[in-house]
């Protein structure tokens, strides 16, 4: 697990440090299971649910939050069901070959203590 301190960590100056790296995964995340459920890929902040700060359990929730969410919005998908992939008409299965979250969730989630 790591500490408060090592989430603030930055692995370079110019990064930011890694609570909001592991944040921006989540809002990938997000971004992904919010096509599957409206359809349209939009990646931005809007409405995205973290709103906490560098914080090993706020971080774990709101993963936690996100794996559930990922596993209703899985359990409904249809196979009919179509993402407008920025004009593009795909099926959930290529959206999802170009997502490759569940990597970075379970890094995360390594790193920060859950899993």
């Amino acid at each position: 697990m790591c500490s408060t301190a090592e989430l603030d960590l930055r692995l370079i100056p110019q990064c930011e440090p890694l609570w909001k790296q592991f944040r921006h995964m989540g809002r990938v995340h997000e971004n992904y299971l919010s096509t599957l459920t409206f359809g349209q890929v939009k990646f931005d902040t809007l409405g995205n649910s973290y709103d906490g700060k560098a914080s090993k359990l706020d971080l774990n929730d709101y993963f936690e939050r996100l794996e559930k969410c990922h596993c209703d919005i899985f359990a409904n998908i249809r196979s009919d069901q179509v993402v407008s992939w920025f004009g593009d008409d795909v099926r959930p299965i290529i959206h999802l070959s170009r997502w490759r979250m569940k990597r970075c969730i379970m890094v995360s989630s390594f790193y920060i203590g859950g899993l």
